[in-house]
């Protein structure tokens, strides 16, 4: 086959397709390498979560506190004769609340390039893990995620990567959970989506809140003639996902009343850390996985997530904007058949672009004060 021909099929592959395509041999080995820029750059540009991406990648100190998603630059020098300059994102100067805003400018090398793919190909594989998590009680009903499906997937899931890495990690950490109407951080990613968009996300969260417990949390005993069947319940509206576990393969300290603290602890993880866990558990025991987790994750017993508290946070702020006029905001999953397809379309377009909540100091202080309330103390299942 010409080689023209296999860099346009290459140029439509995901990023983890066309890496396995370039090991399958010499020749398609050799064609990447030589058109690795033209390749990659064509490649990542086409992906929904790139732009986010590229946020996680080039986050500083400059964007906290209170100056999230700060306008950058991106481009990438490749050094060609017609001197042509590939950029990724392009910000003009601006004003914002009388004070001016001169982006970022960030010039990418192939490192940058190379470690952007690997990010995007960590995203790869949760696609193509999801139908398993999801079905996992049902794995006959399983099947390959549709375009539209996967499209909301990839975009929950560089959600959940970006706030991860922005506030389960080493960029800033809070003692106390979020409230209603704060200027908050925390409070910002998830603003700046619609209810529709959240709601999406919150359904990706109780999967990978399931996954953690049964498929990280849980070891197989040596008594496995036992009958005994306990539930464990997650629910999200109106999707319920049920973890069932026998007498010998209990959660990490069920009987103590510690393995929620454990799930949501380990919950801190950004969605490359998992899945080194996933991909490693099942050839690791539980002091292997947790020393894995603590060299994976910073400060990790320090305290639990708090994406949940978030996206809560954010869905009451939306529900009390509705004066009353709902009872319940509409459920919307990554799934087609989950998808909000009621007559209201506001709720695909509520979004707060600045990340703050679309009141006045004056409207905001006609509600009544919120209790603060501590980040939770993290687990990491030690003498367990």
């Amino acid at each position: 086959m010409p080689s023209e021909i296999l860099i346009n099929v290459m140029k439509r592959m995901g990023v983890r397709d066309v890496t396995n395509f370039a090991k399958t041999n010499k020749r398609h080995c050799e064609i990447f390498k030589e058109n690795q820029i033209t390749l990659m750059t064509n490649v990542l540009l086409d992906q929904p979560e790139f732009e986010s991406i590229l946020y996680i990648y080039t986050l500083g100190k400059i964007d906290f506190t209170h100056a999230m998603m700060y306008p950058r630059n991106i481009y990438f020098n490749p050094h060609r004769e017609d001197g042509k300059i590939i950029h990724f994102t392009r910000f003009p100067v601006s004003f914002y609340e009388g004070k001016l805003i001169c982006p970022r400018k960030i010039e990418f090398e192939l490192r940058d390039l190379s470690a952007i793919w690997n990010m995007v190909k960590a995203v790869d594989w949760w696609v193509e893990e999801y139908p398993r998590l999801r079905w996992h009680q049902n794995p006959e009903d399983s099947r390959c995620l549709k375009a539209s499906e996967e499209v909301r997937l990839r975009k929950a899931i560089s959600t959940w990567w970006l706030f991860a890495d922005c506030f389960h990690n080493q960029w800033a950490r809070y003692p106390y959970l979020p409230k209603l109407w704060q200027t908050d951080d925390r409070l910002h990613h998830i603003r700046r989506l619609s209810t529709i968009e959240i709601r999406e996300l919150d359904s990706l969260w109780a999967i990978i809140e399931a996954t953690i417990c049964r498929d990280v949390c849980t070891d197989m005993g040596p008594d496995v003639s036992s009958n005994c069947i306990r539930p464990v319940l997650w629910s999200v509206d109106s999707v319920l996902l049920i973890v069932t576990f026998q007498e010998y393969n209990m959660p990490w300290g069920y009987y103590e009343g510690r393995s929620n603290n454990i799930v949501r602890t380990l919950m801190k993880m950004n969605p490359g850390s998992l899945k080194t866990i996933l991909e490693k558990r099942p050839r690791t025991n539980q002091l292997g996985i947790m020393q894995m987790a603590r060299g994976l994750q910073q400060h990790l017993s320090a305290d639990q997530e708090v994406l949940s508290a978030a996206i809560n946070t954010v869905l009451q702020e939306r529900l009390l904007l509705q004066c009353y006029s709902i009872d319940e905001l509409p459920f919307s999953g990554i799934l087609d058949e989950e998808v909000y397809v009621g007559g209201d379309e506001s709720f695909r377009t509520d979004a707060w672009p600045t990340g703050n909540p679309p009141l006045s100091k004056q409207e905001i202080a006609m509600y009544p004060p919120e209790p603060t309330l501590p980040v939770p103390y993290g687990d990491d299942a030690h003498e367990c």
